[in-house]
């Protein structure tokens, strides 16, 4: 998908897609990658809450390529390495 500020970009929509979107975007001058979870944005209790980012976290780790991926704002997450956008 076209991105103004980013290099690269991916999104995955849904028939629900303010629940169940999902966008990554490269963006080179910060060396990485955006991950944006739009569910995120109506997880606000725990345990739920803490269950998803530490799962979110862990999965993002797991794709081939990624060396680190950690939470940057409430529904975003920085992730490092060499991973393809589609992945």
């Amino acid at each position: 998908m076209p991105a103004d500020d980013a290099d690269e970009a991916w999104e995955r929509l849904t028939d629900e897609p303010d629940i169940r979107g999902v966008e990554a975007a490269r963006i080179d001058e910060i060396d990485g990658w955006q991950v944006t979870v739009w569910v995120m944005e109506f997880v606000r209790e725990d345990p739920l809450e803490d269950e998803y980012r530490q799962r979110m976290a862990r999965t993002l780790r797991a794709v081939s390529g990624v060396t680190s991926a950690e939470e940057q704002d409430r529904e975003t997450w920085f992730v490092t390495g060499t991973p393809s956008g589609q992945d």
